[in-house]
């Protein structure tokens, strides 16, 4: 005996279809406004000249060694106080006995 008709079981497969295809296509189309394909942003930057070049490249890599000397002063400095505060929290415990 059959379970329903014909008809019932074709609305059932368009329901099954449409969720399968609002759960595949659920962020395709997520922030896109524009459907126009878009050209590639062209950037102007200037040519430079190897010397110029080589200074900034100089200048990049000075910054980027005191970043790290600042860094590593940070390090050095929280992990001396971490260190004396150790030190003194076993003092206290040694003492107060």
């Amino acid at each position: 005996m059959a379970h329903g008709s014909l008809s019932q079981f074709k609305a059932d497969l368009a329901r099954k279809k449409a969720r399968e295809y609002q759960r595949n296509n659920k962020f395709n189309n997520y922030g896109k406004t524009d459907t126009r394909v878009r050209e590639k942003t062209e950037y102007n930057f200037p040519k430079l000249s190897e010397s110029v070049l080589e200074e900034v490249q100089h200048e990049i890599r000075e910054k980027l060694k005191t970043q790290r000397r600042k860094q590593l002063l940070i390090i050095a400095s929280l992990f001396t106080l971490f260190i004396i505060l150790i030190a003194l929290f076993f003092w206290y415990l040694a003492t107060s006995r």
